[in-house]
């Protein structure tokens, strides 16, 4: 089973529960910062930073969820799995996650 980049049927579905996300620790892996995904994505930094700290409570639309992913170029349901650690490039790139995306799981300079 793939890591990401599957199938996104299950995600489109509505859920009642709440899915458990991750974009703060993909927001921190990629060397980002919640206030760029905010307006890459459309979105309010204090959106953002209610979706990271209550990530269990909060059921936030496939369309935010999409436009949050795109921002930072990773396909929709790489948020309901953490990142994987620096030493898995070699599964990324099976993943055929963009280059770019890559080197910046892989960099080891971290935003303060």
């Amino acid at each position: 089973m793939p890591y990401c980049g599957a199938d996104n049927r299950e995600m489109v579905r509505r859920r009642k529960e709440p899915v458990k996300l991750f974009i703060g620790e993909w927001i921190f892996a990629l060397g980002m910062k919640a206030s760029e995904v905010a307006k890459a994505a459309g979105y309010t930094e204090g959106y953002i930073s209610q979706l990271i700290t209550e990530s269990e409570t909060k059921n936030p639309s496939f369309v935010a969820i999409y436009r949050i992913a795109k921002a930072m170029g990773i396909p929709v349901d790489c948020l309901t799995n953490p990142p994987p650690a620096k030493d898995a490039l070699a599964e990324m790139l099976a993943l055929r996650l963009r280059p770019s995306i890559v080197n910046r799981l892989t960099r080891d300079e971290r935003p303060d």
